[in-house]
């Protein structure tokens, strides 16, 4: 998606992002949108004249942390992977556990969730991380 001010204006574009809270940190790409940036309280502004980089892969920041083998809503994906470092935030107290299982056993064969049924990532997740609980005389 491209932002063409002829179409909104940065400040509405501001405004929704805010809205919708996802306006961390914002982008300023000259002098104006900076300040006007600038003008909303709680904001982190960062000034980048570099270009945006065009990535195929929408989730490239979460593929690349142990969260990536959670089960969670496309829109759960999404909001982590824009803001990775603040992501332990978004996450349920059943991902935090599954996390801390991940982050505990990396090597365990955890299935990288399809993102299309929530149910079915839950499911391969659940396998795994059942044999993991099991006491070590049953299992494989």
């Amino acid at each position: 998606m491209i932002f063409d001010p002829t179409i909104t204006s940065y400040e509405a574009l501001l405004a929704r992002a805010r809205d919708r809270d996802c306006a961390r940190p914002i982008f300023a790409r000259d002098d104006r949108q900076e300040q006007v940036a600038k003008k909303t309280p709680g904001l982190r502004v960062v000034r980048s004249d570099a270009p945006i980089r065009d990535v195929e892969d929408d989730k490239y920041y979460l593929g690349r942390t142990p969260m990536r083998f959670l089960p969670m809503t496309r829109l759960q994906r999404t909001r982590i992977n824009a803001d990775v470092t603040a992501a332990r935030l978004r996450l349920s107290p059943r991902q935090l556990a599954g996390l801390a299982l991940v982050e505990k056993h990396p090597k365990a064969g955890w299935p990288l969730p399809a993102g299309r049924d929530l149910r079915a990532d839950l499911a391969a997740f659940e396998a795994v991380a059942a044999k993991l609980r099991e006491p070590p005389a049953q299992r494989d």
